[in-house]
């Protein structure tokens, strides 16, 4: 039992492999936990609440489709890898949008 302070990680602990799970715990395959631990950094102009809700939501996405396919969560396979790879580059095209939008002169010149 963690402090309260992670709770929130039991409480996701709990609902791995039902719909409900939110992207806090870890459910994948050893295979797979440089896809899935992070985004390869958060990039300068993106914040930390946004990356994190990017991560969490490329969690739950892929948690989600492993379900719908009736894949085992902690197995590995090339349909495994399929999902994993897809999730993540659309993950990391929405961390170049946020990006390139921090970098915008438009931007710059409103702050």
């Amino acid at each position: 039992m963690r402090s309260n302070e992670f709770q929130y990680l039991d409480d996701d602990d709990a609902r791995i492999g039902t719909p409900d799970y939110r992207g806090h715990a870890y459910f994948w395959a050893h295979e797979y936990r440089h896809y899935l631990r992070d985004l390869g950094g958060c990039p300068r102009g993106v914040t930390e609440g946004r990356y994190g809700f990017l991560l969490r939501q490329l969690r739950t996405k892929v948690h989600r489709d492993l379900l719908r396919l009736g894949l085992p969560l902690v197995g590995e396979s090339n349909d495994h890898h399929t999902v994993i790879r897809y999730h993540r580059l659309h993950a990391l095209a929405r961390l170049d949008i946020d990006k390139a939008r921090a970098d915008s002169p438009q931007r710059k010149e409103s702050e």
